[in-house]
């Protein structure tokens, strides 16, 4: 006898999975905090070889998904070769830009030292 199984569409299971590691991770106190992050790039307090870290940090996350994404986006190029190559310069440009500094900023509240990041959570908490 066959077995039958029901297909699920991937929304359904992938969306509900992604709401529930951000519930847990991303926000306010939580290990994924961009708030804090970008508060701490700001602070003088912070010194600027954290920041550096933080920012290296960044761009070896990039880097990383880059080469990931590699196969996709040569595949693209050659599918659509005018729009393709357009397209992936102009994506590529915004994410080698905006990229490291998101990734910087969640990185940096676990980079900076801790009493720094307590003190500043305390006084973000206590306005």
């Amino acid at each position: 006898m066959k077995q039958t199984y029901k297909r699920v569409p991937i929304g359904k299971v992938a969306a509900p999975a992604v709401a529930l590691a951000a519930r847990h991770f991303v926000g306010n106190g939580k290990p994924l905090d961009f708030k804090l992050g970008t508060a701490l790039f700001r602070d003088r307090r912070v010194a600027v070889p954290y920041k550096m870290a933080a920012l290296a940090a960044g761009f070896v996350a990039m880097i990383a998904l880059n080469a990931v994404e590699l196969p996709a986006e040569t595949l693209l190029a050659v599918m659509l070769p005018v729009i393709g190559v357009g397209l992936d310069i102009a994506f590529n440009s915004f994410e080698w830009i905006v990229g490291p500094l998101l990734m910087a900023a969640f990185a940096l509240p676990h980079i900076a030292p801790k009493e720094l990041v307590s003190r500043l959570r305390e006084e973000r908490d206590a306005s």
